[in-house]
């Protein structure tokens, strides 16, 4: 829904924004993706209740389309998330790109069950939320975070589920440098060992596929991200 990356300087967060919100209040940020606007103080905290009724209103749209088509007493409603958006916890801001953020407190009873779906024509399969990440399962660069008592805090609480296999490079890079050239941004990305090149602006450039349900839920499970319910076959895909 929008593309927003969190940038933190002098001890103030910020939420950059390149687009979703047609408001004044812009400031412009220079990050490694290029110029971008972006929002803070009191646009900031406008920007999340408009997410929050963009939120609502998109639940809302799926489950009238739903109830047009199949009709209302057909539809029973077992889940409907986001799985990325803006979200303010512990007085920061996060965003959650392409995985559900399952620490959401909904009120809902019983606790919300999350889809992780891979395509039109493979099983859905629904999850419930588990504290994660476990310690035993942070990296070095977490480990070292770890030491400010807020970043622990953060890694401590946070909880990620994906909701799908995400995107899967067909031919790798293990090396990417950025490049400036009158004032646009390019990105340059080399292969070892034969130290191929490719000079791209705009990783849509990129050929990839998507991971299968045989790589992303093994995964899952073992990094103890949720709890598998059930698994379902998709009879009726709409895309909207």
């Amino acid at each position: 829904m929008f593309d927003v990356l969190k940038v933190k300087r002098k001890g103030t967060c910020r939420a950059i924004i390149s687009g979703g919100w047609k408001k004044e209040g812009f400031i412009k940020e220079n990050t490694p993706l290029g110029m971008v606007k972006g929002l803070i103080d009191q646009p900031r905290d406008d920007y999340l209740e408009y997410f929050k009724q963009v939120e609502v209103y998109s639940k809302q749209k799926r489950t009238s389309i739903a109830e047009r088509l199949f009709g209302e007493n057909n539809v029973t409603c077992i889940s409907n998330p986001t799985h990325q958006g803006y979200y303010k916890e512990n007085n920061l801001f996060t965003m959650r790109l392409g995985l559900y953020n399952t620490l959401i407190k909904t009120g809902e009873n019983p606790v919300p069950l999350f889809p992780i779906g891979f395509n039109a024509y493979s099983f859905i399969y629904l999850y419930e939320g588990l504290p994660n990440v476990k310690r035993k399962h942070w990296t070095i660069k977490q480990l070292e975070q770890a030491k400010d008592g807020k970043h622990k805090d953060i890694l401590d609480n946070i909880n990620l589920l994906p909701h799908g296999g995400g995107y899967k490079l067909i031919y790798p890079f293990d090396k990417a440098d950025t490049v400036i050239h009158k004032d646009e941004y390019y990105y340059e990305l080399s292969q070892a060992p034969v130290e191929s090149r490719m000079l791209i602006q705009d990783v849509d450039a990129l050929e990839y596929g998507y991971r299968s349900q045989f790589e992303v839920l093994p995964l899952v499970d073992r990094l103890e991200l949720g709890k598998l319910t059930a698994r379902f076959v998709p009879t009726h895909v709409i895309k909207y």
